[in-house]
Formats: structure tokens, sequence, C-alpha cells
């Protein structure tokens, strides 16, 4: 039998678990010899006819019923151990009740209590960040504001500007970085590098600039110089056709007034071949102007020419002159021409001496 704990209003029987003897459990207690019993009264048998045969199944028949009757003893006594169970459980739920309230209350205690340590963790925290944030920040728009200014930069005020950035940086309180400080050096040779580069691109682009204006003043020139030959040159070209047409203006004045003198002499030996007593000279007119009338003698020896006058209203008229080839001459020596008889021709179309 158990052991038998005492309390102050009656006994109660101690039952321990780890003790537990199945074979002490009233419903096993006796299983264990009727198991053996069949085991030795049925032997295993090996068929060789029907005899054995018919008493190896009832064997076989009787084993089987031994162990079927053991599984339901099985059965019976795992539902007394839940129905034992059941009560533990309720038992101990009774227990738990006595502790769980005040249990509750201080968890709800220490809850509180780790709520606020955790959300002064969280606020130092948060003003940690805050505090960092800040930091990298500064740096952040340091740098921002220093590559906008490289960014904005011309050609013309590279000089001022590095001078203005390295100011800064050497400048800087670098106390207000605290644990980062080491961080800005990089930035600043970051920055360094950058202004580099925007240098050397603005400075390529001005090269750029005055190569393009290099080129467009010296392609203005050769046009300007190019416009003005051809203007030169246009100029020639109209003076030489200027001179071209004056010079056929001229030839064809000159043509019609030697054929007016060859004209006139033709008449004039038509009238000596006549041999009139009185010669009268024809009113020879030019541009609207006339000669006079003259009368020669009864017989005339030589023949007239007539000598071209040029006045001062651009008209040409013919008057009879004794014949003096002197005169002609000396004409052609103030020309300066070489070729007496080619500027005979040119100037007056007539032959030599006539008699």
């Amino acid at each position: 039998m158990p052991p038998k704990e005492k309390t102050a209003n009656a006994e109660v029987q101690v039952f321990n678990l780890d003790n537990l003897n199945p074979a002490l459990l009233p419903e096993l207690s006796t299983f264990k010899e009727k198991q053996l019993q069949v085991a030795e009264e049925n032997p295993f048998i090996a068929i060789i006819d029907a005899t054995t045969r018919e008493l190896a199944k009832k064997h076989r028949t009787a084993r089987v019923s031994a162990r079927t009757s053991l599984q339901s003893q099985d059965k019976l006594i795992s539902s007394k151990f839940n129905e034992a169970k059941t009560k533990a459980k309720t038992y101990i739920a009774e227990l738990i009740d006595i502790t769980l309230p005040g249990e509750l209350k201080q968890q709800n205690e220490i809850n509180r209590d780790e709520a606020e340590l955790e959300a002064k963790r969280q606020e130092k925290a948060r003003i940690e960040s805050q505090r960092i944030e800040g930091i990298k920040k500064t740096i952040d728009d340091y740098v921002q504001e220093w590559k906008t200014a490289f960014n904005i930069m011309s050609f013309e005020s590279i000089t001022q500007v590095s001078v203005d950035f390295l100011e800064s940086y050497t400048s800087f309180n670098l106390t207000v970085l605290q644990e980062f400080e080491a961080l800005f050096p990089n930035k600043i040779e970051e920055l360094t590098n950058y202004l580099s580069e925007k240098t050397e691109s603005l400075t390529v682009a001005e090269n750029s600039r005055l190569q393009k204006l290099k080129i467009e003043e010296e392609t203005k020139e050769l046009q300007r110089q190019k416009d003005e030959f051809e203007a030169k040159q246009k100029a020639v070209e109209l003076e030489q056709k200027r001179i071209a047409d004056e010079n056929l203006k001229i030839s064809q004045e000159n043509d019609r007034k030697l054929k007016e003198i060859a004209d006139a002499q033709a008449k004039l030996d038509a009238d000596k071949k006549l041999s009139e007593p009185k010669v009268v000279e024809e009113i020879i007119k030019v541009d609207g102007y006339s000669t006079s009338e003259t009368t020669y003698p009864e017989k005339v020896e030589t023949v007239e020419i007539l000598e071209p006058v040029k006045t001062t209203a651009n008209v040409c008229y013919y008057l009879p002159k004794e014949p003096n080839w002197e005169s002609i001459e000396d004409d052609f020596k103030e020309s300066g021409e070489k070729s007496y008889s080619k500027w005979l021709k040119s100037n007056y179309n007539v032959p030599t001496k006539i008699q």
C-alpha cells in the first residue's frame, strides 16, 4: 500500500507516479500468469497433415484471444488514466488560481516598468540618432553647398571660388563633428577632386570657345577681304566696261566724222570735175549746227580738207581750210603714237596729200 500523509482534517493518500508499477494494478495483476499459461499450452506446431493443420489453427486462435483480451485491458487502463489526468488538471487549475492573480498583478507592474525603461531607451536612441544624423547632415550640406558652387562656377571665377573653398575648409570648426571628425578630410578630398574636374572642363570649354572665336574672326576677315577684292574686281570690271563703252562711243563718233569728211571731200572732187567757175561750199550739218557759205576762185588747183572743230557744247562741225599736212604731223608727234599711218587712219581716215 502507498504511504499516507496526515493532515489536520483527514488523511491524504500519497500517490507517487515515479514509483508506479503496472504489475500491481488490479487490471493487470493476473494477466502475466494467464499469458504464460497460454504460451505453455499452445506451443508452435509444424503443419504436415490435416491433423497438425487443425491443431496449429487452434493454438493460433488461443494466442490471439490472449492478446486481444490484454489489449482490451490497455484501453480500460488508458481511460482510467485519462479520467485521472482530467482530475489532475482540474486540481492543478485550482492550485494555479491561488497564485495567478498576484502573478498577473506583479507582471503588469514589471511590464509597466520595462515599458518605461524601453521608452527611455528609445528616446535616448532617438536623440542619439538625431545627433548623428545632424552631424552627417552638416557634412552632407557642406559638401552639397560646395558642389553647387562648383557647378555654377564660370571660367572667370575659378580662382576666386578656389580661394574661397580653401579658406572655408581650413577654418571649419571640426569640434561640431564630434566623433565623425575623421570623415571630414575624405569629404574635402572628394570636393577637391570635383573642383579639379570642373576646372579642367571649364578650361577645355574656354579654350574651345576662344578657338571658335578666333576661327570666326579669321573667317570674317577672310570674307571681308574676299568681299573687298570682289568689290574692287567689280569696280575694275565696271570701269573697264565704262572705258570700253566710252572708247566704242568715241570710235563710232570718229567714224561718223571721218565719213562726213570723206563725203565732203568726195563732193569737192565731184565739183572739181565739173569745172564750175565757182565752188560753193555745201552746208554740213552736225548735231544741229551748220557751216557758213563760202565762195572759191574760179579755178581750184588743190583740194581743201575739212578739219574737225570741237566746241564746248559737245558739237562738232567742219570749216574749210587750206591743205596743211604739217599741222597733221605736229598732232601725230604730240599724240606719242609710233605708227604714223595707223594713227592717221584711226584719227582721220584720209589719204596722204592730194594734188
